[in-house]
């Protein structure tokens, strides 16, 4: 959600290129997953540094600041964020030696970051628009909160987000959402409906109590306690009977608390077939359209592409 920066107005562009903490060198699940929460706009006013007169006591917390929760899944707990900050006269002219020079105002922001549980894990201020600014790596998934604060600057426009980055050597980062099978009700296979979650870690995940749900159905179904899918293999998970739309759905693999781990494109099935949705092959980020292989190894190739959306 970028809106564009007037013309001839300074931009002050803080950590906007994000910094990727503990992301894989490999083609895997680590290197390719992320989240992020949409761009956030807002304004501030706050004191001008050097420059004016602070608009409150400096003994005062600022009046002005902004709560903006997100969720942190699993696999994405390793944060960063990104802040785009413009003072609102930074277009001005002054003339200094009858030479006309753009003021610059210089300015800092405290950032912190809130644990579910309402505890407040870091607190860093931010003064260098090319600072990259980690948060590190959080413990726990679940609604965390970021603290955004302008300490002294100018009346200001902002945008924020936080990305959240796969952590190397995870094994919640080697769980993908592999396989579909919508079956509509009128195909030869009863519609019957079901998905495949594959594990590419070598040891076997406890998937007790994560969640699948259908984004266009709105239905959601938790696994069973107990389940797990084996290490560098398949698990089929059996559905009910319309459980999901079979126009234009999106197949969501949930955990416990937190936000979606993996996701199918929109996916569309009327064909009385025995075939299905499926990432060609296991864990890629393509999807095709080929011959169900439940609790199996997908095709290295599909027999047809599935555009995601």
């Amino acid at each position: 959600m970028r809106k564009g920066w007037t013309p001839g107005r300074l931009a002050l562009l803080v950590a906007i290129a994000f910094v990727t903490l503990g992301v894989a060198g490999t083609a895997s699940a680590a290197e390719t997953m992320q989240t992020s929460l949409d761009w956030t706009e807002g304004s501030f006013e706050a004191s001008l540094f050097g420059f004016g007169k602070h608009l409150w006591p400096e003994a005062v917390p600022a009046p002005d600041h902004e709560h903006i929760p997100f969720e942190v899944s699993p696999c994405h707990r390793a944060l960063s964020l990104g802040l785009a900050y413009e003072p609102a006269e930074a277009g001005v002219l002054v003339e200094e030696d009858d030479i006309e020079i753009e003021a610059a105002y210089s300015f800092r922001f405290q950032a912190g970051l809130i644990a579910p549980d309402g505890t407040l894990l870091h607190r860093i201020e931010v003064d260098d628009p090319t600072l990259g600014t980690p948060f590190g790596v959080v413990e726990e998934p679940g609604e965390y909160v970021l603290e955004l604060e302008l300490l002294d600057g100018a009346a200001v426009e902002w945008e924020t987000r936080v990305r959240g980055f796969a952590i190397l050597d995870d094994p919640t980062c080697d769980l993908w959402l592999n396989e579909v099978q919508l079956n509509p009700p009128t195909t030869d296979l009863g519609g019957e409906q079901w998905v495949e979650v594959y594990n590419a870690n070598d040891e076997a995940f406890d998937l007790s109590q994560w969640r699948i749900t259908g984004e266009n159905s709105g239905d959601t179904s938790i696994i069973e306690d107990g389940t797990a899918v084996p290490g560098e293999g398949h698990l089929q998970i059996l559905l009910d009977e319309g459980f999901f739309k079979t126009q234009g759905e999106i197949v969501q693999l949930k955990p416990p608390v937190g936000n979606v781990l993996d996701a199918s494109p929109s996916l569309t099935d009327s064909r009385p077939s025995d075939s299905s949705h499926q990432r060609c092959p296991d864990g890629s980020l393509s999807w095709g359209f080929a011959v169900q292989t439940p609790g199996e190894p997908n095709p290295d190739h599909c027999d047809e592409n599935v555009t995601a959306s």
